[in-house]
């Protein structure tokens, strides 16, 4: 049963796809009753071929584990001074699902509390729901959490892992104004009216620089100190009227430098 490619007196060098099984096991309790595990791979060689261990995945399975999995809306852009946020949510657990709490809210407001009833999702299973919307924004940038709590399944409640309960997203509202725009990030007020910074990670992000190209500003992204790679932060406009125009046309002024190499494989940072 170990053979996942058949049987050959040539060396099998080289899997193609096809090659590959998946296995999956589960351990009982008693194998992890002291609350940690460790996994011993041991080949017995004899009269065989080569083995090969690819993808090795150990997750911590729970009975009540319901996982905020991403939030749908807002999105990185709001341009409206209503939204309706949706986030989905997925079972981890291996108990079924039969209702929760969502909280969230935004910035350092009030909380909305939305209790979520009526739903039976199996293991992996997911769905989107729906919050009470969020109105009045004004142009500026917004912070969202949203949490699950109140977990009932079918055989108890309470939620086993509280590690994935939690997500936030920031968004920005950007401001209005009427085409045409001109930005020499003159004034050292950043970012400037009507703009936005979408800064993740609350570290390095988008920031004034004294000099630009002919002008006294510009803006500048710091990634020569930036340690934490793959990071995203946004530089936001206004949402432009343009009217009846035909197409509209972008340009700016672009200085950047590598810190590797060309030709390097090193990866490199993008705009």
């Amino acid at each position: 049963e170990l053979a996942t490619a058949g049987s050959s007196n040539g060396e099998f060098a080289i899997p193609v796809s096809g090659d590959w099984r998946t296995e999956k096991l589960v351990l009982d309790a008693a194998a992890i009753a002291s609350g940690s595990v460790g996994i011993l791979f041991r080949n017995t060689n004899d009269f065989g071929n080569n083995i090969f261990l690819d993808n090795i995945a150990i997750t911590a399975v729970y009975k009540r584990d319901l996982e905020l999995v991403s939030v749908q809306e807002p999105g990185r852009f709001v341009c409206t001074p209503t939204v309706t946020p949706s986030v989905t949510v997925r079972n981890r657990g291996t108990d079924t699902v039969k209702a929760f709490t969502l909280i969230y809210r935004v910035n350092n407001g009030s909380t909305v509390t939305f209790p979520v009833t009526g739903v039976s999702l199996a293991n992996g299973a997911e769905t989107t729901i729906s919050l009470p919307a969020i109105s009045n924004l004004t142009a500026g940038t917004y912070a969202l959490q949203v949490n699950t709590t109140g977990l009932i399944t079918a055989k108890g409640t309470g939620d086993s892992n509280l590690s994935n309960d939690t997500l936030r997203l920031n968004f920005a509202v950007p401001g209005t104004t009427t085409a045409p725009l001109t930005e020499t990030f003159a004034s050292p007020v950043f970012p400037p009216a009507d703009w936005s910074v979408l800064n993740r990670d609350a570290a390095t992000t988008w920031q004034y620089h004294n000099g630009g190209n002919g002008n006294t500003g510009a803006a500048l992204i710091n990634t020569y100190r930036y340690t934490t790679l793959g990071e995203i932060d946004d530089l936001v406009s206004p949402a432009l009227n343009i009217g009846t125009a035909d197409s509209v046309k972008l340009t700016f002024d672009l200085a950047a430098a590598l810190y590797s190499q060309p030709g390097s494989t090193t990866p490199v940072d993008t705009l």
